[in-house]
């Protein structure tokens, strides 16, 4: 499976992957919940029907991430828990999955809900990269000016599926 840019936004392309990060998909307040974040399943059910892999770094602790998948049955491989050093926004734990699945970073995708750690990971590491902001947060005036901008921003998880078909071409 290899995802090509319909629009060229870099002279790179996706290839097999899409590296989801969002702390909300480990953090115990969802572990208590009876289903998945916001947009979770319909994301995941797409990726698994393109065939597109998805990884996931987080700060939470390994045993939180084991309850995640446990509970949801929304497996992540990798999954690298805080135990992972160095943690974002380094990009070793972007670097890591790439290698692990024997991709360029320029053949992922970060998803994430910080600037400052996600989108940073994503941008050192040479990822496409997609700012999580579901409450409008990162419209601020003092967000215009920071050192690593998305490729893309989207407001759910769900949202991410329209994104991929309107500017990559998922082909076999």
């Amino acid at each position: 499976m290899h995802i090509h840019p319909l629009k060229e936004t870099r002279e790179c392309c996706l290839k097999e992957a899409l590296q989801i990060e969002s702390p909300q998909l480990a953090c115990p307040y969802f572990l208590a919940k009876s289903t998945a974040p916001c947009g979770t399943p319909e994301l995941c059910t797409f990726l698994d029907s393109k065939k597109l892999r998805r990884g996931l770094i987080t700060r939470n602790v390994k045993s939180a991430v084991d309850l995640f998948h446990q509970r949801f049955g929304i497996l992540f491989s990798p999954a690298l828990s805080r135990e992972f050093r160095p943690y974002k926004p380094d990009p070793a734990p972007l670097l890591h999955i790439c290698s692990s699945w024997d991709v360029q970073p320029n053949e992922v995708m970060m998803v994430g809900d910080s600037l400052k750690d996600d989108v940073a990971c994503g941008k050192r590491a040479g990822a496409f990269t997609c700012l999580l902001d579901q409450t409008g947060r990162y419209d601020a005036p003092q967000f215009d000016s920071v050192d690593f901008k998305p490729d893309f921003k989207v407001s759910s998880l769900a949202d991410i599926v329209p994104l991929l078909d309107a500017h990559f071409d998922l082909v076999p």
